[in-house]
């Protein structure tokens, strides 16, 4: 069988915003942020006091540069809680980290449509002036942004599959599965 692993996934700029030079103004990553301070500034204040985790954000991702990850306690708020168009923010912003890839790879990611399951974390400032984190996090995968580090001008975003990161063992499961105990024959000689 082929297996493609394509997590973790970890994009990353310094600056942010280009403040000189010939690209001054250019911003890297710009959409992943715009997009969530669109969505965490349409909630509700009771939406907004189960989103924000902390008022202030933490200084990297949570994940950090662990070789294999186990789900996070699902904090902030879940997606059921959302109105159809605050939905319909979340699902692009979940999107815009997996349209990278081909549809195979982020099919399973994207599978939860209706988002059962997700929810969205928040922690800092509710606008680009200081540093701010948020994560999205599904039964299978999570995916974190902070923009925190140099005044607030450095971006880190990783995709975590919980399931399937570089640190899967496929040569284990290579041989769990097609050289299993009930699929050798003559003393050992696979058929």
């Amino acid at each position: 069988a082929e297996h493609i692993v394509v997590t973790p996934s970890f994009f990353g700029t310094n600056p942010a915003k280009v403040s000189t030079g010939p690209l001054l103004g250019t911003r890297v990553l710009a959409a992943e942020e715009d997009l969530a301070l669109e969505f965490v500034n349409s909630l509700d204040a009771t939406q907004r006091a189960s989103a924000v985790i902390a008022a202030t954000a933490p200084r990297d991702i949570a994940t950090g540069n662990r070789v294999r990850v186990e789900p996070l306690a699902p904090l902030g708020l879940a997606a059921t809680a959302l109105t159809p168009t605050q939905r319909q923010q979340l699902r692009a912003l979940r999107q815009l980290y997996f349209d990278r890839y081909r549809t195979a790879i982020a099919a399973p990611a994207l599978a939860t449509a209706d988002l059962e399951g997700i929810h969205f974390a928040w922690a800092g400032v509710l606008d680009r002036s200081a540093g701010h984190y948020y994560r999205i996090q599904g039964k299978t995968f999570v995916v974190e942004f902070d923009n925190t580090q140099n005044n607030a001008n450095h971006i880190h975003t990783v995709w975590r599959n919980f399931t399937g990161d570089f640190a899967r063992d496929l040569l284990a499961e290579h041989y769990a599965h097609d050289h299993a105990p009930s699929t050798l024959h003559n003393g050992g000689a696979k058929n």
